[in-house]
C-alpha cells in the first residue's frame, strides 16, 4: 500500500513565494502597458484637438473677404488686422456662415485670435458693424502654446510682419486690401514648431 504524502511547509513556502514573485512582476508589466496606455489616448486625442485647431484656423483664413468694420466708436477697420505683437493677433472678416435657416442676417462674420496666458483663443463677434462695445465670444483652442508669429504676402513687397502695410493705414476701408496669402506659426510644448499657409481666396489685386 502506497502511502499519500502532502507538501511540507517548507516547500508550501517556496511555492507561495514563487507565486508571489510572478503575481508581482504581471502586476507590474499590467500596470505599465495600462500606463502607457493611457500615454497614448492622450497624446492621440491632443494630437486630434491641434490637428482640428489648424484645420479651423485655415478655413476661416481661406475665407477672408474684403469687407471692412466700424467699431464701436465708429472708425473704419479694415477687412484684416494681423501682427504677432498685438491683441488679438488676427481680425478679419470671413464669409461662409452657413445660414440652413433663411435667417435675416449676412453670411459674412468677424473673426479674430487671441493668445493669452499660453493658450490661443478663437474670438467671433456678435455683428460685423459694431454699434457697442459688446464683447466677442472666445472660444479656447489649444492650451501650452509658447510662442505664435504671422507674416502676410503682397504680390508686389513679399512677406510682411504686419497688415495691413504702414502706406495704407491711412485708408483702411480702401479695396483690395487684402493679402494673397497668410501663414501662421504655433510653437506648443509637446509637437515644437507647427507652421501652416495659406492662400486667401477673397485676395484681390494687392494694395
Amino acid at each position: 500500500m502506497i502511502r499519500a504524502r502532502g507538501f511540507t511547509l517548507l516547500e508550501l513556502l517556496v511555492a507561495l513565494a514563487i507565486f508571489a514573485v510572478i503575481g508581482a512582476a504581471a502586476y507590474s508589466g499590467l500596470h505599465g502597458l495600462l500606463r502607457q496606455r493611457a500615454e497614448l489616448d492622450a497624446r492621440a486625442r491632443r494630437l486630434v484637438e491641434v490637428r482640428r485647431a489648424l484645420d479651423l484656423m485655415a478655413l476661416d483664413l481661406f475665407q477672408i473677404v474684403d469687407r471692412p468694420v466700424r467699431d464701436a466708436l465708429g472708425r473704419v477697420q479694415p477687412a484684416l488686422l494681423g501682427a504677432a505683437v498685438r491683441q488679438p493677433w488676427l481680425e478679419f472678416t470671413r464669409t461662409g456662415w452657413a445660414n440652413p435657416r433663411a435667417l435675416p442676417r449676412p453670411g459674412l462674420r468677424r473673426i479674430g485670435y487671441d493668445w493669452h496666458g499660453r493658450q490661443l483663443a478663437r474670438l467671433d463677434w456678435p455683428a460685423l458693424d459694431r454699434v457697442d462695445a459688446s464683447a466677442p465670444t472666445r472660444t479656447p483652442l489649444l492650451d501650452a502654446v509658447t510662442r505664435i508669429d504671422v507674416r502676410f504676402f503682397d504680390p508686389q513687397r513679399g512677406w510682411l510682419p504686419d497688415w495691413p502695410p504702414r502706406e495704407a493705414a491711412d485708408d483702411p476701408g480702401r479695396a483690395g486690401l487684402l493679402p494673397g496669402a497668410i501663414e501662421f506659426t504655433l510653437e506648443l510644448d509637446d509637437f515644437g514648431t507647427l507652421t501652416r499657409r495659406v492662400p486667401v481666396a477673397g485676395a484681390g489685386r494687392g494694395p
